[in-house]
């Protein structure tokens, strides 16, 4: 058990560090949670410094952080999935709810992606093109972010056996890929509720003012 505890808490720490927050803070002298959507992430970093620069260190960062979460688990605890799997969740939930910034942070995309290109590459494929897909139909990058994120497994799915041997996962079975990104969308999908029903509400009223 103790090791369990020990991956949660080194992912969950790794996963903590405000990369969008010190980034804006050093550019703007302003708290990036007060500003535009309020998301600690590189989408709203970029947005409210109007730095293309800005918003790619902070996916970039974010994104490493990922691939540190799974590495530094692996190499100094534990390589067996379980112990994986629990560190990159501790990871996703430091990252979305970190107690620096009384757990008010993003949304998880990049560091997700970071975790998932270093155990299981073909997810975050898989995931572009449904979200390249979803955005094109619905023109909003919150619906496109939720539809990518369930579909993706489903896709995963329906063409395991050749996407499996693309993995270069080694070890990892496809029930271990799947428990894993099923705990990581989890929070994903958690972070979207909040900027969905923000959009819902803003089209009903649209509507009746229609």
């Amino acid at each position: 058990m103790s090791i369990y505890v020990a991956a949660f808490a080194l992912s969950y720490l790794i996963g903590s560090f405000p990369t969008a927050y010190f980034v804006v803070k050093r550019n703007t002298q302003k708290d990036i949670r007060s500003l535009g959507s309020g998301n600690v992430g590189g989408m709203n970093a970029y947005e409210v410094t109007g730095n293309k620069f800005v918003g790619i260190l902070v996916v970039g960062i974010d994104a490493l952080k990922g691939i540190v979460v799974v590495l530094a688990v692996k190499l100094l605890l534990s390589s067996t999935v379980d112990v994986v799997i629990v560190g990159m969740t501790a990871g996703i939930i430091g990252h979305c709810y970190p107690v620096w910034l009384k757990f008010h942070g993003g949304r998880g995309l990049a560091i997700a992606a970071g975790m998932l290109l270093v155990t299981a590459w073909i997810f975050v494929a898989v995931w572009l093109v449904m979200w390249w897909i979803g955005n094109k139909l619905s023109k909003n990058v919150h619906i496109a972010n939720v539809a990518a994120t369930l579909t993706t497994p489903a896709i995963i799915a329906l063409f395991r056996k050749n996407i499996v041997e693309l993995t270069p996962a080694g070890n990892t079975s496809e029930a271990a890929m799947m428990i894993g990104y099923f705990f990581i969308a989890a929070v994903i999908l958690l972070r979207h509720i909040e900027p969905i029903r923000v959009l819902f509400r803003r089209n009903d009223t649209t509507t009746k003012l229609g």
